[in-house]
């Protein structure tokens, strides 16, 4: 898993966009199962 930390504003937006996962306080993931899917869709 990769492991983002952001700042008030954001985690909405990566949760929608990026299937981020909120962890807490500013603290999210992305999983690398939604990883695998972003990359695909992006270069192909």
């Amino acid at each position: 898993m990769g492991h983002i930390r952001q700042t008030k504003g954001v985690i909405e937006q990566y949760e929608k966009s990026l299937g981020a996962v909120h962890l807490g306080k500013h603290n999210m993931v992305i999983t690398t199962e939604t990883a695998l899917k972003l990359t695909n869709k992006y270069f192909k």
